[in-house]
This record gives structure tokens, C-alpha cells and sequence, in this order.
């Protein structure tokens, strides 16, 4: 078994070696902010599935539906999964 070597060419321009620390800083701000929205969103989906006993799961699928506005699509795809489902199983659903 070999390892494979990884070559990295390391700009030697100080100008350009602040310029990726800015941008990393500036990642690693933007890597706490989506943390942050994260920990929003699970709380309020929390929130809501105790205030009125609704599933997590289902809230969290409501929301990126609600988000991406694609319930067309989402209804279309598990349309279809259902269907496949059913004729290559033999089953049928009620």
C-alpha cells in the first residue's frame, strides 16, 4: 500500500499569504454565523414540535419545503417512489 504525496505550492508574497489569512478569517466568521442559524433553527423546530406536539422530522421536511418551494417536486418524487415501490413489490398501498 502507498501513500500518495500531496505537493503544495506555498506563495512566498507576503501580500498574498495575508490575503488567504483574511479570507480564512473571514470563512471561519462565516463558519460561526451558519453554527449559529443552525442552533436557531433547531430550537424553533423544538419549540414548535412541543407547543404542538408535531413531529421534529416532519416539521424540519415542512420547512426546507417551505424554504426551497418545491412541494410540487416533493410530492412528484414520493408519488413516483410509492409507485416503483408498489409494482416491484407486489404491494399495494391503502
Amino acid at each position: 500500500m502507498s501513500v500518495e504525496q500531496l505537493e503544495v505550492i506555498i506563495p512566498s508574497d507576503p501580500a498574498a499569504r495575508k490575503d488567504i489569512v483574511r479570507v480564512l478569517d473571514e470563512l471561519s466568521n462565516s463558519f460561526v454565523r451558519i453554527g449559529g442559524e443552525k442552533d436557531f433553527i433547531k430550537a424553533e423546530i423544538e419549540a414548535l414540535a412541543e407547543k404542538y406536539d408535531l413531529p421534529k422530522k416532519i416539521l424540519n421536511k415542512m420547512a426546507k419545503i417551505h424554504f426551497q418551494q418545491n412541494i410540487e417536486k416533493v410530492k412528484f418524487e414520493s408519488d413516483a417512489l410509492v409507485d416503483a415501490y408498489c409494482i416491484i413489490t407486489g404491494k399495494e398501498v391503502e
